[in-house]
């Protein structure tokens, strides 16, 4: 078990050779590319059910383990809770870190549609990890959070895309376009499955979404040409993460872009800054003995 001799052993050792990270996750996708990245270290993830993410589009890998609500190993040493918003459950990510005597480490993604300011006050001063990651300086300045981490993602190859063909995957509300494009509207995807498979064929990717990138990364990932509407945060992430994104602002736009040529999406991968500073965070929980807050 994670107690405070290994709290203190472990600030001793200062530089390890792996690391044991309990997560709370969503859809397992960012441990993957942590266990990508890293992997001598363990990722043990916390979910109801094994993510249909993670087994119908990611990679397996052996340094991910998936762990049912409730059932934590006490007997293993971990070094850290990794979990990705503090908006719910940050409670629960607090008080299991301190059961264990490890940090809590907190990626924030994205931002709410709707918060009042007052409330993002509250939350940035009422719960706090011990260390503040933040995918963007958007998101960190949106949350009031000036000295957080940046770390921008590691966009991964998700699987080898097969021959594209004339076909276009919608996420969000769109008017009738002109083209000649097989459209698939993603709320009339059933399954993980079909999405991969569908995804992996299609030259297109629309999103209508003001907030959430994970679906933009996901076309990125299959070499999709990836086209969203102009939201502040989409046009704030794309100049800070990533290129050959094209933003509209008519449906004009839309059906010239469908016009052009398709090429394989060569949108920017951040593996070795990613790697590099996330290097550091690790160093950090070294070099730092956590106790309880009263």
């Amino acid at each position: 078990m994670s107690t405070l001799i290994y709290n203190i052993y472990r600030n001793a050792l200062k530089d390890k050779d792996s690391y044991n990270l309990l997560c709370f996750t969503t859809d397992g996708w960012y441990e993957n590319i942590l266990a990508e990245t890293f992997p001598k270290y363990n990722f043990f993830c916390i979910s109801s059910d094994e993510p249909q993410l993670i087994t119908k589009i990611l990679p397996k890998r052996p340094n991910i383990h998936w762990l049912s609500t409730g059932e934590i190993p006490f007997y293993i040493n971990f070094d850290a809770l990794l979990c990705h918003d503090r908006l719910n459950h940050f409670d629960t990510y607090i008080k299991t870190a301190y059961s264990f005597h490890i940090p809590v480490v907190c990626v924030e993604h994205t931002i709410p549609n709707q918060i009042r300011q007052e409330d993002v006050y509250i939350i940035e001063k009422t719960r706090k990890p011990h260390i503040s990651i933040s995918t963007s300086k958007f998101v960190a300045d949106f949350w009031r959070r000036p000295n957080d981490t940046i770390i921008p993602y590691n966009i991964p190859k998700i699987l080898t895309p097969q021959d594209k063909e004339d076909k276009i995957i919608t996420i969000g509300q769109f008017p009738k376009l002109d083209t000649s494009y097989e459209i698939t509207r993603f709320e009339d995807i059933k399954t993980w499955t079909e999405f991969t498979t569908r995804l992996l064929i299609s030259k297109f990717v629309l999103l209508n979404q003001q907030t959430n990138h994970l679906y933009m990364i996901y076309g990125m990932g299959a070499e999709c040409k990836v086209i969203c509407n102009p939201s502040e945060f989409n046009t704030r992430f794309m100049s800070e993460t990533v290129n050959d994104v094209y933003c509209y602002k008519s449906i004009k736009d839309i059906n010239t872009i469908l016009q052009m040529p398709y090429e394989h999406n060569t949108c920017l991968r951040t593996k070795d800054e990613f790697q590099k500073l996330w290097t550091k965070i690790f160093q950090q929980i070294s070099n730092s003995i956590y106790t309880i807050k009263k």
